[in-house]
Order: structure tokens, then sequence, then C-alpha cells
């Protein structure tokens, strides 16, 4: 097997790292086995409290929480800030109650009740939990809550400012023109630019502000397309597919410090993948520029390739051009769109690679949809297959393959009687020359992203505009919306 490349993309030494209630400036590097929660600094130590006032600004510890009796504790708390994104806030601790059965780190903006959990995974040395989702240079809290299923303690407070945003993130313009819009966050990537500017990160996450709180450490240069950008299933990690054709696929942990470069293992990869459950993601295969040979293969973080259909011309037929993916847990089972001309359709497949159905298209090699209240449609792309049995997909080119007219179209899927009704529509004016997305979010409201010109709107039910995000010097690639940066994917 051809080796991953390994970056660790800051290393720093410790000299008498320690300090009473407080944090340090300096932390040592963490070693980091394997890519995932490798590396990201040591903590320094920030001192510890029993019950009552503790240290002096490690905070008060031990008064009881929900769940279980109060109890009294000790914390040992240390946090610092990863050294290559400032908005991401490394925690280790240790406490005296023994075989912890759950814990988590609540944090906000200071002054206020916390507005974000992070869930502590008890397997991580030290308890090594990153605070995710933060706006730079701002102050913020947290505390520790921890429990053994009988008792539950919860620290003191500690305070921390996060450090700036890259001059060289994009600027993200947030116009809110209604009401009720969703809030969380946005995962994406550049998508397709020209002339995009020095040391422009590869992927990047804002919230529903608009402000920026995560950013790849890796940049664009030399590179004008990067497509798409999904966070691991466990959240621990961010990939990234840099370029089109033979695209680049790279992972980096999301306190910024290791990366993983895959280019040498996998060939060919194009458009999108997608994250599974196992760690592995999900990859389109093949040669952009013929119509034929194309792929699906499922890529383990240590390179491991194993294919899942081997030839795409094996469950649907005519030209090909596959351009998105998706997987869904409940049934074991991908999506994936193809725009190809005389193509224009979407199949649904086992992991085990048995066809479920065709959406679109012609001479379908299994159970298909008859379309009901839509004519077929011209170049597509991004998509959404709902629990409830909506299908929602971003069409660039109409019924008439004219690139100026794009819209994003839900279907009702009926798999008794094989139609697919058209339920909701969304049409735009812009040019939609590559990538476009669309996704149901949490509150029914539909997030819509037109990637060549660099907006990203959520619509209503009505069709009306309730928020917005432009990114005024460039595009967007395949977007997630997702309310929390942890936990696994919304679709």
């Amino acid at each position: 097997m051809t080796s991953v490349r390994k970056w660790i993309l800051a290393a720093v030494a410790c000299a008498a790292c320690s300090s009473v209630g407080a944090k340090s400036d300096g932390g040592a590097a963490g070693g980091g086995a394997g890519v995932s929660g490798g590396g990201g600094g040591g903590a320094p130590v920030a001192g510890s409290g029993g019950a009552g006032a503790g240290g002096a600004a490690g905070g008060a510890g031990g008064e009881g929480a929900t769940g279980g009796s109060a109890g009294t504790c000790t914390f040992d708390v240390q946090y610092m800030p990863s050294y290559t994104i400032g908005t991401v806030e490394i925690v280790t601790f240790s406490l005296d109650l023994a075989d912890l059965t759950d814990a988590r780190i609540e944090f906000g903006p200071s002054g206020a009740a916390p507005t974000m959990t992070a869930p502590v995974d008890l397997l991580e040395p030290g308890h090594r939990t990153l605070l995710l989702g933060m706006k730079g240079s701002k102050p913020y809290t947290f505390h520790i809550v921890a429990t053994d299923g009988a008792k539950t303690c919860t620290s003191g407070d500690f305070s921390f400012t996060t450090g700036a945003v890259p001059s060289t993130v994009i600027k993200v313009t947030k116009t809110a023109t209604g009401t009720g819009g969703a809030k969380g966050f946005i995962v994406t990537s550049p998508g397709v630019e020209s002339g995009s500017p020095p040391g422009r990160p590869d992927a990047y996450i804002f919230d529903t502000d608009g402000d920026i709180v995560w950013w790849m450490p890796s940049s664009m240069d030399g590179v004008t397309v990067t497509t798409r950008a999904h966070l691991s299933w466990d959240t621990k990690t961010l990939w990234v597919m840099r370029g089109m054709g033979n695209a680049q696929i790279l992972r980096v942990s999301m306190d910024g410090v290791t990366l993983m470069d895959y280019r040498n293992v996998l060939k060919n990869a194009h458009h999108d993948f997608a994250v599974l459950p196992d760690g592995a993601i999900a990859v389109i295969i093949g040669n952009t520029a013929s119509t034929t040979g194309h792929s699906i293969v499922e890529m383990k973080p240590d390179g491991t390739i194993t294919p899942v259909i081997a030839d795409l011309s094996t469950i649907y037929r005519a030209g090909f051009y596959p351009n998105s993916i998706h997987y869904y847990a409940a049934d074991d089972s991908y999506t994936v769109g193809d725009r190809a001309t005389n193509t224009n359709l979407y199949v649904k497949f086992k992991r085990s690679g048995a066809l479920v159905w065709q959406l679109g298209g012609t001479n379908p090699l299994g159970k298909s949809f008859a379309l009901v209240g839509l004519d077929p449609w011209k170049v597509n792309h991004g998509h959404h297959l709902t629990p409830d049995g909506h299908f929602l997909f971003f069409n660039n080119g109409g019924t008439t393959g004219s690139l100026d007219m794009p819209r994003v179209v839900e279907l009702m899927l009926d798999e008794t009687a094989n139609t697919a009704t058209k339920t909701w529509e969304y049409q735009y004016s812009g040019t939609a020359t590559a990538l476009g997305d669309a996704e149901r979010l949490p509150n029914g409201n539909v997030l819509v992203t037109h990637s060549f010109g660099g907006r990203i709107m959520e619509v209503d039910r009505s069709g009306t505009v309730v928020q917005s995000f432009m990114n005024a010097n460039g595009s967007f690639g395949y977007t997630d919306f997702r309310t929390s940066l942890y936990g696994p994917p919304p679709r």
C-alpha cells in the first residue's frame, strides 16, 4: 500500500509551563500517533480546586450538577489555545472521581449562560477535549460536568480569550431579510475560484451570524478548486477534496495540528465524497474527461481502499459524470448524482453495491420513479434525501440546460406507487456554472447554495429568503449545515 503523507503543523516546546489558577503561555507539543487526534500541544496546568473557593483563578470545584446526587470533587484543569487555529481551545482535566461514566464541557461567551456543549471522550488521554464553534478575539468561559453514575460534580468556571481570525480567511457578509432563520454552523470550502488570494484556507466553518469559527491551516495556493469539506463522523477531524479532476484528499485534526495527504494513495478522485461511521470516506473515482470507467470506493484513514461499485455502468446507463454522493446510516446506503448529458439522474444503492432505485434519466436497470408535476431536468449537483422520503436537489439548468435559471426542487418519493411528485420549488436568477447544493434544515427551511455566485440562502416554504451569506470575493463549494460541531452529520 502506498504510504500516506503526514505533517505535524505545529510543535511547541514547553519550558516550565505551569501556573497557578491560570493558563500558561506555553505548552508541550502533543505526540500524535496516527492522524486522528494527533498532536495539538500539551496543555499547561491551570490550577485545581476542591469544594468551596478552589484555586485563585482555577475556579471553585465540586458543587453538584444535574443527574445523580450532588457531590464534591477536586478538579485539575488545563487549557490552552491551538497554535494553528486560535478559535479552538484545548482542555484536559482530571478529578478525584473514579470510574467516570460521562462528562461534558459546557461553554459560551463570558458573562452569560453556556450556549454550547462539548462531549468528553473518556478514552482520550487526560480527557482531552476541543472547544469548537467560537468566534475570534472574544472572551469565553467554560466549566466541566462529570459523573460516575451516582454522583455528579461540576468544576468552577475558567475563562480565556480566543485568538484572531487571520486576514487570509474569507469574509462572509450576512443579510437577514426575514425571521425564524436557523441557528448553527455552515461547513464549506472555497468552491471554484479564479485567482484565489495567497494563503486562502482550503476549508472553513462559519456560524449563522456570519462569523468565521474555524479554518483549515493549509491553503489553496496553486489550486483554484476545492469542492467539498466534511467533518468526520466523530467530528475529531475534517476531510477536504482539493481540486476537481484527480483531486487531492486531505484530512486535518480539528486542532489544526496534524495533516494527512492521500494524493499518493487515492488517484482520480473528483467532485465529492461522504463520511462513514467507521471513520472511512466514500469517494467518486474516475477520469472527468471520460464518460466511462467511474466507480465508488471507500478509503479508511490508514489508506486502505475497498471498492463499492467497481463500474457505475452496472447500476445505470448513458454517459457518466457523477458529481455528488451521500451516505445514509439508517439503511447503510448511498445516493449518487450524475449530470452527464442525457443522463441527469440520481441512484440509490446499498453499501453492498445492490441497486435500490433510479430517479430521473432513462433506461433504468431496476426500480425507478415516474415524475409527477416535473419534466425531466438538465444538469444536477448537490442533493438531500430526508428520512421521511423527500428528495431535494440543485438543478443548475432547469429543463433546457441553460445555466442562468438555477432552482432547487423537492420531490416526494413514493416507493410503493413508484412516483416522484414535486412538492416545492425555488428558482432564482443567477449563473450556476458549477456545483450548487440543497439541504433541508431542522426548522423546515431549505439551505440553497449558489456555489458559483458565492451566495448561500436559507429559504422558507413561501420562497422568502430569511437569511443569506455572501462571499463577495469568491464562491462556495458544497455545504453542510450543522446545529453543533459535535456528533454525527445531519445528512
